[in-house]
C-alpha cells in the first residue's frame, strides 16, 4: 500500500471532507494521518472466529463447553492473530483439537493451507511473516533476529545490548514497532516494554539459527540478564526493593532461558551468577498473590541445584548467593540435611577464602537449621557470631537486623518478652536506618506482636499498624493476614469484640501462612462465643467491605487510652506542623477524604490537598496512610 500514498494524499488534497481508511502493515507517513493500531483479538472475538472457520468447513462442527478451554488455549498459543486462526482453523478436519494443542509447540508448519484466492503471502504464516521480513533493511533483519531470543518482552536497554552490541536501540526498535513486527507493551512499574509475539518469534528464532551466531546471540542474552539481575541484589536491602523485585519479575522469562541455555552450554560462572541473584525473587514470591509460594520456592531450588552442579573450581566470590540461596529455599521444604551441607560447604570456603560475606549467609543459614532442630543453644550461637561477622559486609545494618529477627524470635518463643522487645526493637532501628521497608513492617509487626503479649494493646495497635500497612505497600499478602489477625486479637484484648470479627473477615481474604491458623482460629472462636449471631454477621460483612481508610481509623480506634475519644489532642510535640496541619491529620487517621476534611473545617479541598501535602514533605513520608499511621505511633491522635 506504501506506493499509493501520494495517491492518497492527492485525493486528500482535492477533497478535504474526504476521509480515508487504509489497512497496512505500517503507517503511510502522510500529514494528518491518524493511526489506530490492531491488536489481537480479545479472547472470546478468537473462539468465536475459530468456530466460525471450523463451521464454515463442517457445519456439524459443535462447540461443547468442555473444549472451549481447548479451543481458547489453542487461540492464545496462535497469539490471537486472525489469519494464523483461520489457517489452525482448517486443520480441524484431520486433527481433533487437543492434538492440535499440543502441535503448536512449532506453530509455522502447521499454520499452511490457506484459501487458493488469496495472495501468496497469505497462504501460509511463514510467507505471511517472511513478506515483512524482506521489506526491512538490513540491519533491521539483525535486531529482529537477535531479539527473537528474548522471552517475554525486552525493554530498550536490553535491545541495545542484544540487538545493537551496546549501542542505542530506539530507532531499530521503533522500525519493527512501525513493521508490525514487534509491539509495545507497559510493566506494572511504569517501564517501557516491547515484546515479540510469539508466532513472529518462532520465524525469527529459525532465521537466527539459519544465520549461523544462535549461540553468540544466546551468550549475549545471558550475559546480559545475569549483569541486570545482579544490580538488583543490593536494592533488595533497601527502600528499592519493590521495584528491584518487580524489574527482575517482569524479565523472568528472559531469566529463566538464560538459565536454560547456560545448562546447555557448560556456561557455569554465568549460570551460578544469574540463579544466586534471583534466588531472593523465588524467596519473595509470596508477596504477589499469584503462584503459591510453596511453587515459586520449588522452581528456585530447582535452578539452584541445577546449576550449582558445576561449581567445582569457582571461587566463593561466584558462589556464595547461589549456595546460600539454595541452602535457604531447602530449609523451607524442610530439607535440613541438604540446606546443612550446603552451609558447610559454603561456611567452610569462605572461612579458607576469607570472604565475610559468605560467612555471613553461611551463619545465618545454619542458625536457621539449627533452630528447625530445636537446638535453641546452638542456634544462639551460630546467629551471634553471623551478628559479628555482619559489620564487615555490604549494608551491615540490613544484615545485622535480619539475624536480629531470628534471635528475638527464639526470644519470643521461649517466653522472654523483654529480650524480644529489645532485639525486635534493635532491627527496627536498624532496618529504619538502611530504608527496607519489608524489614521496617516485619520488625514492627514482631515487636507489636511482643507488645500485645505484654499487656500494651495501644503500643501494639499502633505497630502492628505500621506493619499493617507496610506490608500494604509491599503487596506481602501473607503479612497482611498476620497482622490483621494480630491486630483482632488486640482488639479482643480490649473487649472491642464488633472490631475484632471486622478484622477477622479482612484477614480471610488474604492468603495466610500455616503458621498464622492457630492463632485465627483462636481469636475467631473467642469472637463467636462473645457476640450474637446477627451481630456477628453484621460485623463479619462490615469486614468484608472495609477499606483502607477505614482499616487506618480503626486502628486509631484501638490505639486510644481506655476512656479517650480518638483524636483528642493532647500536649504533644508537633514536630514542625502547624494546628491546621494537625487538625488535618487527625481527620486523615479518622478516615475522612480531602472532601470531608474541608467541609468539617470549613476550607476548601484544594486546600486540604495543599496541608496533606505539606504534611507529607515535613515528615518526609510518601502517602495518606503512612500519615495516619505516623500520627498514630507518635502520640498525635
Amino acid at each position: 500500500l506504501l506506493p499509493a500514498g501520494p495517491v492518497v494524499a492527492e485525493l486528500l488534497t482535492q477533497h478535504p471532507a474526504l476521509k480515508i481508511l487504509c489497512t497496512s502493515r505500517t503507517r503511510l507517513g502522510l500529514s494528518g494521518e491518524h493511526v489506530y493500531p490492531l491488536a489481537s483479538l480479545e479472547a472470546d472475538d478468537a473462539v468465536q472466529l475459530f468456530t466460525q472457520h471450523v463451521r464454515a468447513r463442517d457445519e456439524r462442527f459443535d462447540l461443547a463447553t468442555g473444549d472451549r478451554p481447548t479451543v481458547a488455549a489453542i487461540c492464545d498459543r496462535l497469539d490471537r492473530l486472525p489469519l494464523a486462526i483461520e489457517l489452525a482453523a482448517a486443520r480441524v478436519a484431520t486433527l481433533p483439537l487437543d492434538a492440535l494443542l499440543d502441535r503448536l509447540d512449532r506453530r509455522l508448519p502447521l499454520l499452511s493451507g490457506g484459501p487458493r484466492d488469496a495472495p501468496e503471502r497469505q497462504r501460509t504464516m511463514r510467507d505471511t511473516i517472511d513478506w515483512s521480513y524482506g521489506l526491512l533493511t538490513e540491519d533491521e533483519q539483525v535486531a529482529f533476529r537477535r531479539l527473537s531470543i528474548c522471552v517475554g518482552g525486552f525493554t530498550l536497554d536490553a535491545a541495545g545490548a542484544i540487538a545493537r552490541d551496546g549501542a542505542d536501540a530506539l530507532d531499530i526498535v521503533e522500525a519493527l514497532v512501525a513493521n508490525s513486527l514487534v509491539i509495545r507493551t507497559q510493566s506494572g512499574f511504569g517501564k517501557l516494554r516491547f515484546l515479540m509475539l510469539e508466532t513472529i518469534r518462532e520465524f525469527a528464532l529459525s532465521q537466527l539459527r539459519e544465520v549461523g551466531n544462535y549461540a553468540t546471540v544466546c551468550q549475549t542474552h545471558a550475559d546480559w540478564f545475569m549483569r541486570m539481575a545482579e544490580s538488583e541484589v543490593p536494592n533488595f536491602d533497601g527502600p528499592g526493593l519493590r521495584v528491584a523485585h518487580d524489574r527482575v519479575e517482569a524479565d523472568l522469562d528472559n531469566c529463566r532461558a538464560a538459565l536454560a541455555w547456560t545448562l546447555e552450554a557448560g556456561e557455569a560462572e554465568t549460570g551460578i551468577r544469574l540463579a544466586g541473584a534471583l534466588w531472593r525473587i523465588w524467596w519473595y514470591g509470596h508477596v504477589n498473590g499469584g503462584r503459591p509460594w510453596s511453587e515459586r520456592v520449588a522452581e528456585g531450588r530447582s535452578w539452584l541445584d541445577r546449576t550449582l552442579a558445576f561449581r567445582n573450581g569457582l571461587p566463593v566470590t561466584v558462589l556464595a548467593d547461589a549456595m546460600a540461596g539454595a541452602g535457604h529455599l531447602a530449609r523451607f521444604q524442610d530439607d535440613l540435611g541438604q540446606g546443612e551441607a550446603l552451609g558447610e560447604e559454603l561456611l567452610g570456603r569462605s572461612r579458607t577464602e576469607d570472604h565475610a560475606y559468605g560467612q555471613f549467609w553461611a551463619l545465618h543459614l545454619l542458625g536457621w537449621l539449627a533452630e528447625g532442630r530445636g537446638q535453641v543453644a546452638e542456634a544462639r550461637r551460630l546467629y551471634g557470631e553471623a551478628l559479628a561477622v555482619a559489620p564487615a559486609i555490604r549494608n551491615p545494618e540490613n544484615h545485622s537486623a535480619m539475624t536480629l529477627v531470628r534471635m528475638s524470635g527464639i526470644a519470643d518463643r521461649e517466653g522472654d518478652l523483654r529480650s524480644a522487645a529489645e532485639g525486635f526493637d534493635r532491627a527496627y532501628a536498624f532496618y529504619r536506618k538502611c530504608g527496607n521497608p519489608a524489614g521496617i513492617a516485619t520488625s514492627a509487626f514482631n515487636l507489636g506482636r511482643v507488645m500485645r503479649k505484654r499487656g500494651n494493646p495501644k503500643q501494639a495497635s499502633i505497630l502492628l499498624g505500621e506493619g499493617l500497612l507496610g506490608f500494604q505497600g509491599q503487596r506481602d499478602l501473607g503479612g497482611i493476614h498476620a497482622s490483621l489477625v494480630e491486630l483482632a486479637l488486640v482488639a479482643l484484648d480490649t473487649k472491642c469484640v464488633g472490631q475484632a470479627v471486622r478484622l477477622l473477615s479482612m484477614a480471610q481474604g488474604y492468603p495466610g501462612h500455616p503458621d498464622c491458623q492457630p492463632a485465627y482460629d483462636r481469636a475467631l472462636t473467642s469472637a463467636t462465643a462473645q457476640v450474637s449471631g446477627p451481630q456477628f454477621a453484621g460485623s463479619w460483612q462490615a469486614g468484608q467491605q472495609m477499606s483502607w481508610d477505614e482499616v487506618v481509623a480503626l486502628i486509631g480506634t484501638l490505639a486510644a487510652d481506655p476512656g479517650e475519644p480518638v483524636g483528642v489532642g493532647q500536649a504533644t510535640p508537633t514536630h514542625g506542623l502547624s494546628p491546621r496541619e494537625i487538625d488535618v491529620l487527625r481527620l486523615l487517621v479518622d478516615g475522612h477524604a480531602n472532601r470531608a476534611i474541608g467541609d468539617l473545617l470549613s476550607i476548601s479541598e484544594r486546600t486540604v490537598e495543599a496541608h496533606v501535602q505539606h504534611i507529607l514533605a515535613k515528615l518526609n513520608l510518601e502517602s495518606r496512610t503512612s500519615a495516619a499511621t505516623w500520627a498514630v505511633r507518635n502520640g498525635l491522635v
